[in-house]
């Protein structure tokens, strides 16, 4: 699946937080993985705001959590506006094929 318009949804969305597009340089795309809230693009970039492991919050166990809450996201993988999946956040695909060409999309606008 070809997932350059989700993808460029989500870079416009992460420009407009991150002033001067500075994401990109926050994201380490040897370990860059789609499929894991701690080394997702979002899991990469909102890290350093993960509460300790005592803390009980729902859904803040890793910074994918966190930025789906901070844009105010469904985690949904449907690609409809306000879903994780309508800004290259996540894949509807389960196979490995489609979590790697998620992460293709995104290196390609890193």
């Amino acid at each position: 699946m070809d997932y350059k318009e989700q993808v460029a949804r989500g870079a416009e969305l992460l420009d407009k937080h991150f002033f001067s597009g500075s994401w990109r340089e926050r994201i380490d795309k040897d370990t860059l993985d789609m499929r894991n809230g701690s080394l997702c693009i979002l899991g990469q970039l909102f890290a350093a705001e993960v509460p300790p492991e005592d803390a009980d919050y729902p859904n803040y166990d890793n910074g994918y959590g966190i930025g789906i809450e901070r844009f105010g996201l469904s985690y949904s993988s449907f690609n409809e506006e306000g879903c994780a999946g309508f800004y290259g956040f996540t894949t509807l695909e389960s196979n490995h094929g489609g979590w790697l060409d998620l992460r293709d999309a995104w290196l390609a606008v890193l």
